[in-house]
């Protein structure tokens, strides 16, 4: 058995067209994906170049670094013929190949001299691009400014660093005036746009942003229940948003009682076997082992939803790999092993081989 993951879904970016949800971990079927886009549609169809990202994407995910170097980094060179180099789909992809570049001079004991420097160049480019199309408050060239401070960061060139961090705060403070003028306080993306001030922020101002966010969250959620009923899947994303915002606080009771009640009221109305149910029935048992290590929750939970979840929503549901991932962690934990190895076996994922590989 390979190591222990908590695997998930990237849901895309937030830039350019890029946006469909792909699941990491499966290469082979990735690089069919690719072979059947390119036999298809050709290789230059965006079809092909998203299956492409997806591989790219994926090769990282496995820490097949290299091959993920590779492919982003052609990727990109391709869109920029294809679609020309100020296309959104070749800013992401550019973007992407310069995140390939820093973690590979990140990971390898031998550093190839060239990586960093190549990182940084390809950052440099994306993110004049950016602020020309969409300014300097704008979370497109925020993203990628944040990376090249890291880059400027590990490269120690700190001047350039910190007078880019200033550039960062100042670009996310706006987008929350704006976000506040335009949404309102309390707009989902108005909270996205705090949480994002709050990660480049010092600490007490992070903090305070943070419980802002979350009495927001907790106001939303309120709102919702009352205007629309406490299961409807709007309530629902306030109130585990809600919940969540404990985490940051490091009231993990108070978040899991949360999950809890979610977990209880979609039960209720809707009953055992609905995917909702099941879904949340999965978030509390990853919240069980991660929030409160309460691993023996975990697994009570775990064991008794397992096999509803892999008949109703198939054998490589995404809730299903984390409730899997979810019980052999809380075994391993709790010095079960054979049971964990045993719970693999039971219920295979295609990707397993993957990390034999």
């Amino acid at each position: 058995m390979g190591p222990v993951v908590l695997r998930g879904w990237d849901l895309g970016v937030a830039d350019g067209c890029f946006r469909e949800a792909v699941p990491f971990g499966m290469l082979d079927r990735l690089r069919a994906a690719v072979t059947a886009a390119r036999g298809s549609f050709g290789p230059d169809d965006h079809r092909t170049l998203v299956a492409r990202l997806a591989l790219g994407r994926g090769f990282r995910e496995r820490s097949r670094d290299e091959e993920a170097h590779v492919e982003l980094v052609s990727l990109a060179d391709d869109c920029a013929r294809v679609l020309g180099p100020e296309h959104p789909d070749t800013l992401v992809a550019q973007h992407e190949a310069a995140q390939s570049c820093l973690h590979l001079h990140m990971v390898q004991a031998d550093r190839n001299p060239a990586r960093l420097p190549e990182a940084v160049r390809r950052l440099k480019e994306v993110a004049a691009v950016r602020e020309r199309l969409y300014g300097s408050a704008h979370p497109d060239t925020l993203g990628v400014w944040l990376t090249l401070s890291f880059a400027y960061s590990t490269a120690a060139r700190v001047t350039e660093s910190k007078a880019l961090d200033e550039r960062i705060v100042a670009g996310w403070q706006q987008v929350v005036a704006d976000r506040e003028r335009e949404l309102g306080p309390d707009a989902p993306d108005t909270q996205f746009a705090r949480l994002h001030l709050a990660d480049c922020s010092e600490w007490d101002v992070a903090r305070a942003l943070r419980q802002q966010v979350a009495e927001s969250w907790g106001r939303l959620a309120a709102e919702r229940s009352a205007r629309l009923g406490p299961v409807h899947p709007d309530t629902i994303a306030a109130r585990e948003r809600y919940a969540y915002g404990h985490r940051s606080f490091d009231r993990y009771d108070d978040e899991v009682r949360q999950l809890e009640e979610i977990a209880a009221d979609l039960m209720d109305a809707l009953g055992p076997t609905d995917p909702r149910t099941l879904h949340a029935q999965v978030q509390l048992a990853a919240r069980y082992l991660e929030g409160n290590h309460n691993q023996a929750a975990a697994i009570d939970l775990g064991e008794r939803i397992i096999d509803e979840v892999r008949r109703v929503l198939g054998p490589e549901h995404e809730d299903l790999r984390l409730v899997r991932a979810v019980l052999i962690t809380s075994l391993v934990v709790g010095g079960r092993t054979e049971e964990a190895f045993a719970v693999a076996a039971h219920y295979p994922m295609p990707d397993d081989e993957d990390d034999l590989k």
